[in-house]
């Protein structure tokens, strides 16, 4: 009953859509709850930051990604097998519950799914192997995959998810793609970023650090022999 209460709160707040939702280009009808959010240094995203970020990706890109309150039902994350990004809850459930962010992305020529987690935990929740199993059926390996940039803090994961899927949506490896912040104040940064993203209705690259003398492949699916497969 919790589930279902929660469910239609998030519906009739219109966060979760049937269909490829309009956002408005104006800053000033971002719902309020998103902008404190993004204004706040050290808060950690909600629901309603993620899915925003959700919808812009379905509306403006052919990625169907799915809202992150169907953690609660894995059984709406339905079959995909075509490259993917998602990203996904792991945590309580419950009112003010806490938990933690991650991406992952499904290529479908490999049938792998890579989990980039800004914690590089390397583990996963029972519900988000659900949601793995059901969305990627095809599936033979579960990579983790430890980012070029990760977070130092303890209130970022949200942020360093919507980075990391917008890194991925535009064909860069957070493996190796190191985010420039422009000094210390990095969750500042990204915040700020991500803000300007939602103002400008697209997806914009995160600042890249280009003092890097790695040189780029094009994505990250050689699979090094550093990273924990499941």
């Amino acid at each position: 009953m919790l589930q279902l209460i929660i469910l239609l709160e998030f519906i009739l707040a219109g966060y979760i859509f049937a269909e490829k939702p309009h956002l408005d280009k104006c800053t000033k009808l971002i719902p309020k709850e998103v902008l404190f959010e993004l204004e706040t240094p050290n808060q950690r995203f909600s629901d309603h930051t993620i899915n925003y970020f959700i919808n812009l990706v379905r509306a403006i890109t052919n990625f169907d990604m799915k809202d992150v309150i169907y953690y609660y039902f894995p059984e709406l994350y339905t079959k995909c097998d075509k490259d993917d990004v998602q990203i996904l809850y792991g945590g309580d459930i419950g009112i003010n519950a806490t938990g933690h962010f991650l991406c992952v992305f499904y290529k479908a020529e490999n049938q792998t799914v890579y989990v980039y987690d800004s914690l590089y935990q390397k583990e996963l929740h029972e519900r988000q192997m659900e949601i793995i199993n059901n969305r990627y059926p095809m599936r033979k390996y579960i990579t983790f995959v430890e980012p070029k940039t990760k977070q130092i803090d303890n209130t970022s994961c949200g942020a360093f998810a919507i980075a990391y899927a917008t890194t991925l949506i535009f064909g860069e490896d957070p493996y190796e793609y190191e985010m420039d912040f422009n000094g210390t104040n990095y969750s500042l940064n990204l915040r700020k970023h991500i803000r300007k993203m939602f103002e400008c209705y697209e997806l914009k690259h995160f600042p890249r650090n280009m003092k890097q003398t790695q040189t780029y492949t094009n994505m990250h699916f050689q699979r090094e022999t550093d990273r924990g497969d499941l």
